[in-house]
């Protein structure tokens, strides 16, 4: 049996009496990854959950692609979309870049500790082996970037093992957030840094060139090529 706030929403649904350019309040409920953004599978499944075996998959993706009207894959929870600006140089474009807010924006495969037992200091922690490909993203704007200049810290454990010449770690800018996708540039630290790599922090800086102009994407950390784990902490991007 049906709530009555189901009934209501479920009304709303098939009226069409939901307008506007962004994803209404309530319907954000669906963001199940919590970043502030609905994607079409989260539109979809959280539709299925509220209307069972009622759901009627063509009319919710059509209701997403209607409300996409910047079709960028994705619905803001925001009230309002004003005309994004290009960045100034000084302006940073990442959030949580130090990490002191946990997980908050950040995507895939990594883990949120404390450097030290003093539980002073959150960086991010990626593990893996040397078969393994892995890495975290966050999404960011680009509006009239062409050029992104990335600076961060990072870490190797005392179990690290390498015979790969090159960093364990490359910056990618993708479109898509998941699998290979498209990559619009990219950096990889010197090979030099890796020489004079101890078990403590090294600050790395690269420029990142985007191949074409786009509005958003995905800042990816991509880490291979070792055994152990490898900390991150203070990332800061800035357009150029």
């Amino acid at each position: 049996m049906k709530t009555f706030m189901q009934i209501v929403l479920i009304s709303i649904f098939f009226s069409g009496t939901v307008r506007g350019a962004e994803a209404p309040p309530w319907l954000m409920k669906f963001d199940t990854d919590g970043d502030g953004r609905l994607s079409l599978e989260e539109n979809n499944a959280g539709w299925k959950e509220l209307k069972g075996s009622e759901f009627d998959q063509t009319k919710a993706t059509s209701f997403f692609k209607w409300k996409d009207t910047n079709h960028d894959g994705f619905l803001s929870g925001e009230k309002s979309q004003p005309k994004t600006e290009k960045p100034s140089p000084q302006d940073e474009m990442i959030e949580n870049g130090d990490f002191s807010k946990g997980s908050s924006r950040w995507t895939g495969n990594k883990e949120i500790v404390y450097e030290t037992p003093a539980k002073k200091n959150k960086v991010c922690k990626v593990e893996t082996d040397e078969n393994d490909h892995t890495g975290f993203s966050q999404k960011i704007t680009t509006r009239g970037v062409r050029r992104l200049t990335v600076k961060f810290r990072i870490k190797k454990s005392r179990d690290y093992d390498s015979e790969n010449p090159n960093w364990p770690c490359k910056v990618y800018f993708k479109k898509t957030k998941d699998g290979p996708g498209k990559y619009l540039g990219h950096f990889q630290p010197e090979k030099r840094l890796k020489n004079i790599w101890g078990y403590d922090w090294v600050d790395v800086e690269g420029t990142i060139v985007l191949s074409k102009k786009s509005s958003s994407g995905y800042l990816t950390f991509g880490v291979s090529g070792f055994s152990g784990y490898v900390m991150f902490d203070d990332i800061s991007v800035t357009a150029q």
